[in-house]
């Protein structure tokens, strides 16, 4: 689930216990008002998943590659900070360490799991067109 549908989700439960009494109307709206925001984060997964695959059945070379090109940049600086660098300074060669922002992990989090969902739609595809 997205953070923010949570958050909002949270946000309507505390809500929901100041202006709602009734203890059964509340936990109704509660329960309601969770379904439509499964409902929403579930159009927008959907909607990612369609973007990727467009993105993945494209003509264009760097809108098919964009992804994968930015996961290899990311690979890089993993293996400069957590692999070269401290093997490199065991032997006294000054090397610099590149700082990882929190949001590069986010997208490298996105990234992969664009991927995940690339190559499940990828395998889905090819067996739907064996059966046919």
């Amino acid at each position: 689930m997205l953070p923010f549908i949570s958050d909002a989700i949270t946000g309507i439960s505390n809500l929901a216990g100041k202006f709602i009494e009734d203890k059964d109307k509340k936990n109704e709206f509660i329960a309601q008002a969770e379904q439509q925001m499964r409902q929403l984060d579930n159009k927008v997964v959907s909607y990612q998943r369609d973007i990727i695959v467009a993105e993945a059945k494209s003509q264009s070379y760097l809108a098919r590659n964009w992804r994968p090109i930015m996961m290899l940049a990311f690979v890089a600086v993993i293996i400069n900070n957590y692999m070269l660098a401290p093997y490199l300074k065991l032997f006294g060669v000054p090397f610099a360490v590149m700082e990882i922002p929190p949001d590069m992990w986010d997208l490298l989090k996105l990234g992969i799991s664009g991927y995940i969902v690339e190559r499940s739609a990828e395998k889905g595809i090819e067996a739907w067109k064996g059966k046919e």
